[in-house]
């Protein structure tokens, strides 16, 4: 499978704002003037135990009242390091994706550094790879409104957190819907977990789920995606928590994955 595929194209604006408009008895036109902000550089990056090459990707921040045609970033020096002495630099494939090399391959316990040097600023990340976690099975069923899902067991480890990402492929695409979880609640129960789908499953449907263990900081930035985008109007969105400095937005992910395949009847 295409590994441009396998990456999660997340785009969101730099700043983003929100009001709630209060009818008064009188009626009071309010005017809104949402503030524009200037423009930062969104890293979406990504590796994982299985074989490379990995990507990342480079654009900058929209304002507010801007198109969602987020400018791809060219020309940046990109390197991953880990704390066994590994690097690799990556080379510019297409405009603002940029690729490592098909030897590299990340190994669960280690440490990963992702540097990346854009017009003159320096952005650095740092993301602990965990051990996988086994899928225990995957299977499908018909819920009460007669429409097939899909769900996923697996046992959580004991005496330690863990932070999971479970996604899907469907129809040979990575699912843009996801779920990010913890073991904050659930520590070292096995779990029954619905997996997120894009489109309506259907007899005859291959379904591959995949259970990304993820670290904290990781977590917290799709926790905080999903919070933010499901929020509406009763507080003004907030950028998703990140792992990048320099005022960086995106994220950097170094996870380990188990899969299971799922042919619905």
């Amino acid at each position: 499978m295409n590994k441009l595929f396998r990456i999660n194209h997340l785009r969101f604006v730099a700043v983003f704002a929100a009001a709630v408009l209060i009818t008064s008895s009188c009626k009071e036109k309010i005017k809104l003037n949402l503030e524009s902000a200037a423009p930062h550089l969104v890293i979406e990056a990504n590796i994982s135990d299985q074989p490379g090459p990995y990507y990342v990707f480079l654009t900058k921040s929209n304002a507010y009242y801007q198109n969602n045609n987020f400018p791809a970033i060219s020309g940046a020096t990109i390197v991953v390091s880990d704390d066994a002495g590994v690097t690799d630099s990556l080379k510019e494939v297409s405009a603002g994706i940029y690729a490592t090399d098909s030897s590299y391959q990340g190994v669960p316990g280690r440490t990963y550094r992702l540097t990346v040097i854009s017009e003159g600023q320096q952005y650095d990340a740092v993301c602990h790879m965990p051990q996988p976690v086994s899928l225990d099975s995957a299977g499908t069923y018909v819920n009460s409104s007669n429409h097939i899902r899909a769900f996923c067991v697996f046992t959580d480890p004991p005496n330690e957190s863990n932070y999971y990402r479970l996604s899907s492929y469907q129809h040979n695409f990575f699912a843009t819907s996801s779920r990010a979880l913890s073991d904050r609640l659930t520590n070292g129960t096995t779990q029954v977990v619905n997996v997120p789908t894009d489109t309506a499953i259907v007899s005859g449907d291959t379904i591959i789920v995949e259970l990304e263990s993820i670290d904290k900081p990781v977590f917290d930035y799709f926790n905080s995606l999903r919070t933010n985008t499901t929020s509406g109007l009763s507080a003004a969105p907030a950028n998703p928590t990140t792992n990048i400095t320099n005022n960086g937005l995106g994220y950097f992910s170094a996870y380990s994955v188990k899969t299971k395949t799922v042919v619905a009847p």
